[in-house]
């Protein structure tokens, strides 16, 4: 889930309801409890519900400063077309 020397990482399928903004900060908390970086939690919890956030992408730049963020619809879409090129 994370290496030595980076943050957690979170893998979300942007195509699907896993994109939602509410899934996405539960998430992080989840991967963030999971690896027990309870200091970050709690400061991540507190900046959601305090640092009056108005946008999607403010919400993403912020869990982005706690867990990497990867796009696994990247995957998906790549394996389709590679699947496409077989037949």
């Amino acid at each position: 889930m994370r290496t030595k020397y980076s943050k957690a990482i979170m893998k979300i399928d942007w195509s699907g309801p896993e994109g939602n903004v509410y899934h996405i900060m539960w998430k992080a908390e989840a991967v963030l409890e999971h690896i027990e970086e309870f200091n970050k939690l709690e400061e991540l919890k507190y900046r959601l519900k305090h640092d009056n956030l108005n946008s999607y992408e403010e919400v993403l730049t912020l869990i982005n400063a706690y867990v990497t963020i990867e796009n696994i619809d990247d995957y998906y879409s790549l394996r389709a077309e590679l699947d496409g090129e077989e037949s």
